[in-house]
Parts: structure tokens; sequence; C-alpha cells
């Protein structure tokens, strides 16, 4: 029997107590395998998509876009929301030509990645886009973000001295060192 067969718990009950436009919380009475009850909220969310693009000259694409929850601008890579039923790719294709206005002609998977798996059933699709080309295409109107162009030495200068702070990016570039798609001449 698998740990996960081991430790699934039984829902004795499930409410909705929020939906919004892009997410839901869910309210469950669960029983541990101890017997015990517990309350346990889970954020229902669609998936999300994180891009990493890079220019001919090993430049990488971000993005200082002001995050209202936050109450300020942040540094972090492109990225966006799954529309229901979209395909990740087609999404992470979407999301690079309205946020930086660039298509790419060559895609790599970086792998899933769970940001907050304690209490949220999201799962981002990471994206390696080279070999870009500007293309037009409109952005979201609530979206307030500037394109940059940093190399490599750049954003891990901004990860150490903690002016990237955004998780998903952190990780995003992380993946895509440690596989190699950031070598000098990679693809």
């Amino acid at each position: 029997m698998s740990l996960e067969e081991q430790h699934r718990l039984d829902v004795l009950r499930q409410d909705t107590v929020f939906t919004g436009k892009v997410l839901q919380v869910i309210d469950e009475l669960v029983q541990l395998p101890s017997g015990r009850l517990h309350h346990h909220v889970t954020v229902k969310h669609p998936g999300a998509v994180l891009i990493l693009p890079r220019q001919g000259n090993g430049d990488l694409l971000a993005l200082e876009q002001y995050r209202h929850s936050l109450r300020q601008t942040i540094l972090e890579f492109p990225a966006g929301t799954l529309e229901p039923g979209e395909d990740p790719l087609a999404c992470a294709q979407r999301e690079l030509a309205e946020e930086v206005g660039q298509a790419a002609a060559h895609w790599e998977t970086l792998g899933e990645f769970f940001p907050a798996p304690g209490f949220c059933n999201e799962v981002q699709y990471g994206f390696f886009a080279a070999r870009l080309s500007p293309c037009e295409a409109v952005g979201d109107d609530d979206e307030l973000l500037q394109v940059v162009s940093l190399s490599c030495d750049q954003i891990e200068a901004a990860i150490r001295e903690g002016r990237m702070q955004d998780g998903k990016s952190i990780a995003l570039y992380m993946r895509a060192k440690l596989l190699g798609f950031l070598a000098p001449h990679g693809t």
C-alpha cells in the first residue's frame, strides 16, 4: 500500500464557502487516520503557466509587475492563469505574447510546480521559450507591468539580494539552470 493510500482522508462534508472570478474556497470536514475530525480549507485554482523567455544573446525577459495584493512592484517571469480546458503550452504561448510581446519558435517543458500545496490545489506548468520574435497581442487591462531584459548574472544577483522574491520565478529559474537550459550556448 502506498503512502498516499495509507494517508487518504475520508471527506465527511464539503462546503464551498467562496466562489470568485478565478478560484473557489472549499471547507472540508475530514477524518484523519487516527479517527479525529479536522476542518481542511482548500483554495481551488484552475492552474497556471510560468515562462522563462530567453533571447538570442542569452538574456532573459522578466517583468517588473505591480501586484496589488502586496502593494508593490515585484520582479518576476511571465506567468498566467489557464482558461477552462486550455492546454498549458497554448496558455504559455498566449501569455508570452500578451505580457512581453514575443512569440517563441522553440518551447521546452520545465515540469510542474506546486506553489502552496498545504492549502491550494494549483499546479503551475513551467516552460522555457527561445528563438523569440516580436508579435502583437493585447494584454490584460489590469496588468501593470514593464518588460526588462536581464542576464543570468543579473537574475542571480537579484535573487541573492532579495530583489527577486517571487517564489515561482526563483523555482523556474533554478530548474532551468539545473536542467542546462541556461548554459551560455544553450537552446
